[in-house]
């Protein structure tokens, strides 16, 4: 099957992908900011990335806590430390998992897309679970940083593994269509034209493309 082949594939990319991160968060070291996500922020506050859908709980951790600070600040190198402190130190699952979730999702929002990637991959070898039954917010991140390296087939896997089995009021399911869509209005009418192809039997993403495709005709044109 099709997505099986996708998903396969996906396990050997997630080491060899070539780094191309636009999303930038205000004082982070990098120039460049994405159109992607809308991730553009005032220097004064930091919006929430759209793979964030954890919320800021700190479970009685002064790791977590502390590197919740250090995000805020925008210090995201100091956050990344002190989660992988609380990943070492820590006896509550529930921290260790939250920090290891969190460190990645810094990593991507400070630029470090091959960085997640690589981080997720060990967790599925600490885990021994196939891809596919990745959790739900990691996949959400991998898809984005996917869609940050211009790895479109792969993104859209991944979007597909972190909407699937969800509710449609979720978090992550919302981010995931939000994502897809942010996607299809990137490719090239050739590009597009292909991803309809391959995801024309999704019956999530194929309105989305049949959508976007109607869009760029009714337009005369590729949409922005």
């Amino acid at each position: 099957m099709k997505k099986t082949r996708l998903l396969f594939l996906i396990v050997i990319l997630i080491s060899s992908c070539a780094p191309n991160f636009q999303y930038k968060s205000p004082n982070s070291s990098g120039n460049s900011s994405s159109s992607l996500g809308n991730a553009t922020t005032a220097s004064t506050e930091v919006k929430k990335a759209p793979w964030q859908t954890w919320n800021s709980q700190t479970y009685n951790s002064y790791e977590l806590a502390n590197a919740e600070s250090e995000v805020l600040n925008t210090s995201f190198d100091t956050a990344i430390s002190y989660y992988r402190q609380a990943m070492r130190v820590s006896n509550n699952p529930t921290v260790i998992e939250q920090a290891r979730l969190r460190l990645i999702g810094t990593l991507l929002k400070s630029g470090r897309s091959q960085d997640a990637l690589l981080e997720i991959s060990k967790y599925t070898k600490i885990k021994g679970i196939n891809p596919s039954a990745l959790r739900k917010d990691y996949a959400l991140i991998a898809a984005w940083a996917y869609l940050e390296q211009r790895g479109m087939q792969q993104s859209l896997a991944w979007f597909n593994v972190a909407s699937s089995s969800v509710s449609k009021s979720s978090a992550v399911y919302k981010e995931s269509i939000k994502g897809v869509n942010s996607l299809l209005k990137t490719l090239t009418d050739a590009e597009l034209k292909e991803v309809s192809s391959k995801w024309s039997s999704s019956k999530r993403f194929s309105p989305l493309i049949s959508t976007e495709r109607k869009f760029r005709l009714t337009n005369n044109g590729r949409s922005n």
